[in-house]
């Protein structure tokens, strides 16, 4: 498995299995060395037993199963490893004690998990801590954090497994890894590669999630996934910036409204009045009323003026053609109706509503 870390002077790290069945006959021919400082013979190849192998031996196990592609010229660092794979059986202890990261759960470098595994982890676990800590929810608010986190990362753990596989063992992975090039050319596989990578293409199930949320055809975002971003424009200033721009960096639950195609001022006064009914003063909340593009200037003007005490207008806004991301509506399948939306502050989608 090679990871490249300066392509332009050819600098990589590589791994190398050193417990591959088919692989037996080569290392016959280097010297594998154990604890005891002895050498160890290929047959007896265990998890824990090899501590070292030098460089020269190093490379005639790359040059054979690399069929002369790969030769190693310098090496700064060799280490022999054994790839756990584990998810501990709950990630809080006695109540006050939060298992998170590589604490909670391990697994292959493969793929590189981990790292947003962990932080990903913290995120869901902190606000809840916050919430419990500021008496606005009870304990048991924190229970919903193994329920919601392990089976994350009992995927990162399977992913990262078969990636290990894919890169190091088999025929059949070779004939695979020759056709990952043409099929990351194209923009759907590339996307699903992407995700996967960096561990964001996960869906919640836990007492937090609203699961019986009005589900319409049209609107493209679960209860429980992760929020996608989208284009907006600030309604005063005509600025453009993105929703995650004004989700991101608060232990605020957010309303995000997207007004749909109103017809009538009565139809956005009717729901500013539901809104303010609903949140107005409720510490904690963050409201964002999202219009189409269309929208009447001057019911935009309006509702810029009543929310300005306890929320944000923004505009649906197409953005260039270049361009990475799409307009809000576009993003989230906004037709016609109205929709509500309520956000946690881990950027997880806790409910949709069809406004009506």
């Amino acid at each position: 498995m090679q990871f490249p870390l300066d392509r332009e002077n050819k600098i990589h790290r590589i791994l190398v299995n050193l417990d591959e069945s088919h692989n037996k006959s080569i290392l016959k021919r280097v010297s594998l060395i154990s604890k005891d400082n002895s050498k160890v013979n290929s047959d007896e190849i265990t998890h824990t037993n090899v501590v070292h192998i030098n460089e020269e031996d190093l490379n005639v196990i790359l040059q054979t199963r690399s069929n002369g592609r790969i030769k190693l010229t310098k090496t700064d660092f060799i280490s022999c490893f054994r790839i756990n794979e584990r998810n501990a059986n709950g990630y809080s202890r006695s109540g006050r004690i939060f298992l998170a990261g590589d604490s909670a759960h391990c697994h292959s470098p493969a793929g590189g998990q981990g790292m947003n595994t962990g932080m990903q982890d913290v995120f869901n676990l902190v606000w809840k801590l916050s919430s419990v800590l500021n008496c606005k929810s009870p304990a048991s608010i924190c229970e919903t954090y193994t329920i919601e986190r392990s089976p994350v990362a009992d995927t990162a753990i399977s992913f990262s497994n078969n990636l290990t596989k894919l890169s190091t063992s088999s025929f059949q992975s070779k004939i695979v890894r020759s056709l990952l090039p043409t099929l990351l050319k194209f923009s759907i596989p590339q996307k699903h590669a992407r995700h996967a990578v960096m561990g964001i293409k996960f869906k919640y199930y836990s007492d937090l999630i609203y699961t019986h949320s009005s589900k319409y055809p049209e609107f493209n975002v679960c209860c429980g996934e992760r929020v996608p971003d989208g284009v907006l424009q600030i309604s005063r200033t005509g600025e453009d910036t993105t929703l995650y721009k004004n989700l991101r960096g608060s232990f605020f639950h957010s309303v995000v409204w997207f007004t749909g195609e109103m017809e009538s001022m009565n139809d956005l006064s009717s729901g500013v009045e539901k809104l303010n009914k609903s949140f107005a003063g409720v510490d904690g909340i963050n409201i964002l009323v999202i219009m189409s593009e269309n929208t009447n200037k001057k019911f935009v003007n309006q509702l810029d003026a009543t929310f300005e005490s306890f929320g944000h207008v923004f505009l649906n806004h197409q953005p260039e053609i270049s361009s990475d991301l799409k307009s809000a509506y576009n993003v989230y399948g906004v037709k016609k109706h109205g929709t509500l939306m309520l956000i946690r502050p881990d950027l997880i989608v806790g409910a949709t509503l069809k406004y009506q």
